[in-house]
């Protein structure tokens, strides 16, 4: 008798695991990959899709060849970071450009031309996010301004994807030119109105609907594998989503309304998924959107960027500090940081009315700070969404010290549910096996709770002596 196995297919950065999982989750092997990234002077940091390629059937072939003869893959899924962007013919499947990384400085010209000016607000109008310099949108508007020079090909008979879907596309023999709407929604040109690319944004870019995927639920997928050594050809391809939607989003558990805090090396960000009715506002939050099985949401989304110090102010790498124990404080001293402020130019204050030195005072300081800042954003959410938080899902892709969710927790002044991010793929698996086999699974995660210890009275008058500097600083 076989067993069913999902083969899953991540990709970040510069790293493809594919990994064999079976019907309860369980991991029964995994291979990983490196793929080189490049720079460039013309176009910045990119990647060799057909080198992506080669190093996705490497680690396949490895995984099928050390599986046991019992075992068969019942079906595929790819999960990435949806962080790049390529041309490729639509005929033969010819990559036409490398595939270009977001994470890139290459669009910052276009993002400030665009930021002043008056297009800016139909933009938010349209796609309900506040432009990034990090969107796939910017980054179209500067090759398709700039980069194209360095290329002969036209745009508008081509087809634009990530490296997730050109490994979909090929997977599928060039058949599958799909999305799914989570990932989609966080482009920069997603319209929440008609659940598609807006029309207007992809005129502007002078290209045609035709050049972009079709959109589609995560799991509503319906591919099969064909002609991509060495895979057997007729293998369902169920799903292609954002990787986030990996950590923490297919807990079924997980109910409208919750937070997730993800803390990360460079930025601690805010998600909080709620029902698609909104109250109007003007304190504008970026959102995209949730599928789970039938069921649709918004989900508000925000983030900080952690600013960069000098070796005077701060010895140690983030990372560091958010591993080592934070010892609890009355101190008279605060790290205020804008959350209004550009993350090309973190603006920040430094408080010490206790006198005390800086390599005592600067890393709490700054790690309260940046919750403060959170605990304003939140309340930012509440305006917007007319629903306060019940529940707190705290995730990191670092190695977090419990004084410092214990830290975060009094200041929120609300228990915080740290999800073991090694385990977090079982929720995913359960909403899976759920959609396919048309079951209801109990939570899957490995947690735990943290609750406040500071009083409730204390964690206010610190938070407000910091938002009275924070509004005489920056908001006067």
């Amino acid at each position: 008798m076989s067993l069913s196995n999902l083969l899953l297919i991540e990709i970040q950065n510069h790293t493809v695991t594919v990994s064999l999982y079976n019907s309860v989750g369980k991991v029964l092997d995994e291979q990983s990959r490196l793929f080189d990234c490049h720079h460039s002077n013309d176009f910045g940091k990119y990647a060799d899709a057909n080198e992506f390629l080669y190093a996705t059937r490497s680690a396949i072939n490895s995984l099928i060849v050390s599986l046991p003869k019992r075992h068969v893959i019942h079906s595929i899924g790819i999960v990435g970071q949806m962080d790049t962007f390529l041309f490729c013919d639509q005929e033969s499947g010819m990559v036409l450009t490398p595939s270009f990384y977001l994470e890139d400085d290459r669009a910052l010209d276009t993002y400030m031309n665009i930021k002043n000016t008056s297009i800016i607000r139909n933009y938010k109008d349209i796609t309900h996010q506040s432009l990034s310099r990090y969107s796939l949108f910017t980054h179209l508007k500067w090759f398709l301004e700039k980069g194209i020079s360095l290329f002969s090909f036209s745009p508008q008979r081509s087809l634009c994807m990530s490296l997730e879907l050109y490994l979909l596309f090929n997977l599928t023999g060039l058949e599958a030119f799909q999305q799914d709407l989570v990932s989609a929604s966080s482009t920069g040109f997603f319209d929440f109105k008609d659940k598609d690319f807006s029309s207007i944004i992809i005129k502007d870019l002078k290209l045609n609907r035709k050049c972009f995927p079709e959109l589609v639920s995560p799991f509503s997928m319906q591919q099969k594998s064909k002609g991509f050594i060495p895979l057997k050809d007729g293998i369902p391809v169920n799903f292609m989503t954002h990787s986030s939607v990996k950590n923490w989003l297919f807990d079924s558990q997980i109910q409208c309304g919750a937070i997730n805090i993800h803390i990360s090396n460079r930025h601690i960000s805010l998600e909080q998924h709620m029902g698609l009715e909104m109250l109007d506002s003007n304190n504008f939050v970026s959102k995209s959107l949730v599928v789970k099985a039938q069921e649709e949401f918004y989900c508000l989304k925000d983030s900080i960027t952690v600013p960069f110090f000098s070796d005077k102010l701060l010895s140690l790498p983030f990372s560091d500090i958010v591993s080592k124990q934070v010892v609890s404080s009355n101190s008279q001293s605060w790290v205020v940081l804008n959350p209004d402020s550009s993350d090309l130019n973190q603006e920040f204050a430094l408080i010490n009315k206790g006198g005390d030195s800086l390599d005592s005072m600067f890393e709490r300081a700054l790690l309260e700070g940046l919750f403060n800042v959170l605990r304003l954003k939140i309340a930012n959410f509440e305006t917007v969404s007319a629903l306060s938080p019940h529940t707190f899902y705290c995730t990191s892709t670092l190695d977090i010290h419990d004084s410092v969710w214990q830290l975060c927790a009094d200041i929120f002044q609300h228990p915080l549910v740290i999800v073991d991010m090694e385990q977090s793929h079982l929720g995913f698996m359960s909403e899976l096996q759920g959609v396919i086999q048309n079951k209801s699974f109990s939570k899957p995660y490995q947690s735990k709770i943290i609750t406040p210890v500071q009083d409730p009275i204390s964690s206010y008058a610190r938070y407000q002596s910091w938002l009275s500097y924070y509004q005489k600083i920056f908001k006067n």
